[in-house]
């Protein structure tokens, strides 16, 4: 038994781990998350519990963070990532990760559309390990298939990286994640303690610790594995919409959702407050000089009740409502915010609401386009060190980055090719630059020609014929503007 605390976290986990919670809970708010007091929080130690207890059952998610994530997602993956696996000495075992990534069936496709979700949430830790030959004896690639024996990769949020270090480089050096607790082999099993993994890996080695506690709380900590590695760094490729330049804060991600979510619990106490205030501002009779035994029973809607005594006073009470008003203006003001920083249009963006369409946001499309194609290259990139780090792992040959791409005999092309405006705009932007623009053009027949592709890809869906025999019709028609 090892007197190790994989447990414990680090100062730098210590210090983010609430913002990284608060991104997660932007991304699913969820009305768990709601009434588990992360977003809505208490006025002060003062509030009585049946006050916030109303807040919080009034609360609603008022931000489009998930929505922003949804929409870059959703357009990365417009078609599937189209990947080319050359014949050579490594395409068994890079063919066997794009069928299988994560050792559970898992396709590489939807494994890296979650790790482009998680990226945009909070980031995300991509590990390479090997399952292990289990004592079986390993000579051959045959030999090692039928051990079990091939590169898998697992993500990692922040949240589960519980300690690291990182070099002077912001490299890391090592770095502990947590694999979850071990849950019943069966529904009718009740273990007798709660087992849970943690895998530590450096720059040569990886370390498996197995952590045992029993009902009454006793720990026991056991080494349960260990290797080496080649690579020289640990097998972990960070995918992050940002990174911490500040120092002392090396491997920290920032994601989209950093400020939006900050921004999202700021509006959603404001709009609980608003709430609270509003119930207390809600117009109230007051009678005196009337005994409780003269009051009726019982009171319903059209019912005629004549005050017994002429002694007796009937007022109308109602609290301020200038600064709910307030409140609402500032509401304003915040979900404004969380549009801009989003990348949807305008410095206050653009809500458009109807009972046909309901809510409709309107995208800057120049600034949202070039984050998608600096996230397909950033994913491309992500994908092939991922190959490397695999190749290295299974074969002990370390391939230097730079000539990756050429060794390995992989490539893999993200979609470039987003929607991010709707038919009605997108027509109205062609006719006004053929019809209005007539001269400019005629002289720059592009434009149109790509206007015209961006439309069709609108309206036909990916990869079909019709898809295929318009984008040939659209390459050979003659955009040549003719009076």
């Amino acid at each position: 038994m090892s007197t190790f605390d994989p447990f414990r976290t680090g100062p730098v986990y210590d210090r983010h781990a609430p913002r990284w919670q608060g991104e997660l809970d932007a991304s699913e708010c969820t009305p768990d998350v709601l009434a588990g007091g992360g977003m809505i929080r208490p006025f002060s130690d003062r509030e009585h519990p049946d006050d916030y207890a109303y807040r919080v059952s009034m609360a609603c998610p008022l931000d489009m963070c998930r929505d922003g994530v949804r929409i870059r997602v959703d357009n990365l993956w417009r078609t599937a990532p189209k990947r080319e696996v050359r014949p050579g000495r490594f395409a068994g075992l890079i063919e066997a990760l794009v069928h299988d990534a994560d050792g559970e069936g898992t396709t590489l496709d939807a494994f890296m559309r979650s790790v482009c979700w998680d990226m945009y949430v909070t980031g995300v830790d991509v590990l390479t390990q090997v399952t292990g030959a289990d004592g079986a004896t390993v000579r051959t690639r045959a030999d090692e298939l039928a051990a079990g024996i091939r590169p898998y990769f697992l993500r990692f949020s922040p949240l589960q990286r519980v300690d690291w270090a990182v070099g002077g480089s912001g490299a890391l050096r090592w770095a502990r994640y947590c694999l979850g607790t071990e849950s019943p082999a069966d529904e009718h099993a009740t273990p007798s303690a709660a087992v849970t993994r943690f895998l530590t890996v450096t720059d040569r080695q990886w370390r498996l610790w197995r952590a045992e506690q029993d009902r009454t709380g006793t720990r026991r900590v056991e080494l349960s594995g260990r290797g080496t590695h080649p690579l020289g760094r640990p097998p972990v490729v960070k995918v992050y919409f940002a990174e911490s330049r500040k120092p002392g804060q090396g491997a920290v991600p920032l994601s989209l959702l950093t400020r939006p979510a900050m921004v999202a619990r700021v509006a959603m106490n404001l709009k609980s407050q608003a709430d609270a205030d509003l119930l207390a501002a809600v117009t109230r009779w007051m009678l005196s000089g009337v005994g409780g035994e003269d009051l009726p029973d019982t009171y319903a809607p059209g019912v005629v009740w004549k005050i017994p005594s002429p002694e007796a006073t009937l007022q109308i009470a109602q609290g301020d409502v200038a600064h709910i008003r307030e409140k609402r203006q500032w509401l304003g003001l915040y979900l404004g915010e969380i549009l801009r920083l989003l990348k949807f249009r305008g410095g206050m963006a653009e809500i458009n609401a109807n009972s046909g369409s309901g809510l409709k946001l309107a995208i800057e499309r120049s600034d949202l386009d070039n984050e998608l194609r600096a996230t397909a290259s950033q994913l491309e990139a992500a994908e092939l060190e991922m190959m490397r780090q695999a190749v290295a792992l299974m074969t002990g040959e370390v391939i230097p980055p730079h000539r990756a791409a050429a060794e390995l005999g992989y490539a893999v092309t993200y979609n470039r090719d987003y929607i991010l405006e709707p038919v009605a705009e997108m027509l109205d932007n062609i006719r006004r630059w053929v019809c209005d623009c007539g001269v400019i053009a005629g002289e720059i027949p592009e434009i149109g020609r790509e206007m015209t592709r961006q439309l069709a890809n609108l309206l036909m869906p990916a990869g079909t014929e019709a898809q295929r025999r318009t984008a040939t019709q659209i390459d050979e028609a003659d955009f040549t503007h003719r009076d």
